[in-house]
């Protein structure tokens, strides 16, 4: 049994998400790959080193998709290809689900679809012109967008397990000692739509350590705007006279600089997976804004995936500045942060992924490996004749039989 993948692109939190259920599909001997745009080679080879077949497509941005259609349909052709010859038969669409929605028609499997994240009503074009017969979510913010959208709330599962971890005590031990200095590391895409929050942070740095509080930031990441960062950063360094703000790049393991840390910046599964493992998180909005991830603020942050979006529990400079204090005078207490690790782990965590997700899939695949006919043979242009005579069929019978 052949399962595909097919993402957006290899980069961000979305590949390593969908990489937890191809490594478990995989484990129960079904045949698993991802397609997507090759946007980070580092992510890809991560990919690979899991095992999983790893195929590339060509880059299908919105604005090719208006202005050059003949380009695009050249584009969806190899496209179709590349899916063709691996023949699935199960296609699980994570991004651009609307090419991968009518491959899936034209080679006549089946498809489900599954939404990582973001923000759907900024993509409401897709999301109402085409619909899978079910959809996996990471979040209830996507579940209900989806229904505005007019899908079934019977046909939607919100399943936020993917995370490959478990709490370590030596990082728990932390939050009980005392030290010199607070350590914190934002991990983020520093590109335009999430710039804010990393400028944010940088000022919110600069504001502790001139109030006399002692914090170091780390900030591993990259994108077109590394460079106002890192200016930024300068700037703050020259002003104390040490190096307080280091810009560390792409970094392809976060986890081996969490060691000491004590709190992780960021959004998404950047903290979550420190938070499973024992770390304060703090979500980072684009909006001048952080919320610090306890037991009250959990369920706001966990409807909207930890993404800094409609956050109700904001914390101040001045309630943060408190936190810190207690961090570097060892009075945090890791029974607090024990707490909200393992809060997020029994959201988050893959341990719990196989009981919820393998019935779905499972079922959709029984449901239609009888009637599946598959059309690997064919070209596009065949595929989408013969896929119309398939519907003027259907059609005809329903009138005359």
């Amino acid at each position: 049994m052949n399962i595909l993948f097919g993402i957006l692109s290899y980069d961000g939190g979305a590949p390593y998400s969908v990489l937890q259920y191809c490594k478990l599909l995989k484990a129960r001997n079904y045949n698993v790959c991802m397609i997507g745009e090759p946007a980070n080679k580092k992510v890809m080879e991560n990919c690979r080193d899991s095992g999983i077949e790893v195929l590339e497509c060509e880059y299908l941005n919105r604005a090719l998709i208006r202005h050059n259609i003949f380009k695009t349909l050249k584009i969806f052709n190899n496209l179709y290809k590349s899916v063709a010859e691996f023949k699935p038969d199960l296609i699980i669409a994570a991004g651009h689900r609307h090419f991968y929605y009518t491959i899936a028609k034209l080679l006549g499997v089946p498809c489900l679809f599954m939404v990582c994240g973001g923000n759907l009503s900024e993509h409401d074009f897709e999301a109402k012109l085409w619909k899978a017969e079910y959809t996996i979510c990471f979040s209830e913010e996507n579940k209900k967008d989806l229904m505005k959208f007019g899908y079934p709330e019977n046909r939607i599962s919100v399943i936020s397990n993917r995370i490959d971890a478990c709490i370590n005590e030596e990082y728990l031990d932390l939050y009980d000692k005392k030290c010199e200095n607070a350590e914190i590391l934002f991990v983020s895409r520093l590109v335009s739509t999430k710039l804010n929050s990393a400028i944010y942070t940088v000022g919110l740095i600069d504001w502790l350590n001139g109030i006399g509080i002692p914090v170091n930031l780390k900030i591993a990441g990259s994108g077109d705007g590394f460079e106002e960062i890192k200016k930024l950063s300068e700037d703050v360094n020259r002003k104390y006279g040490r190096e307080i703000i280091k810009l560390l790049g792409f970094v392809p393991d976060v986890n081996s600089l969490i060691g000491n840390v004590h709190i992780m910046f960021g959004k998404g599964r950047s903290i979550l997976e420190p938070m499973i493992k024992g770390k304060l998180g703090v979500v980072v909005g684009e909006n001048d804004d952080m919320s610090l991830c306890t037991l009250s603020s959990f369920n706001n942050l966990y409807e909207h995936n930890f993404a800094g979006r409609s956050m109700s529990d904001i914390v101040t400079k001045e309630e943060f500045s408190e936190i810190i204090r207690k961090i570097i005078n060892g009075t945090y207490g890791k029974e607090n942060v024990r707490k909200i690790s393992l809060l997020t782990a029994e959201y988050y965590s893959a341990e719990g992924l196989d009981k919820k997700v393998l019935p779905v899939i499972e079922k959709y695949i029984d449901k239609n490996e009888k009637k599946v006919k598959k059309f690997y043979k064919l070209t596009l242009f065949k595929a989408a004749v013969n896929y119309e005579l398939k519907k003027a069929t259907a059609k005809i019978k329903r009138i005359f039989f």
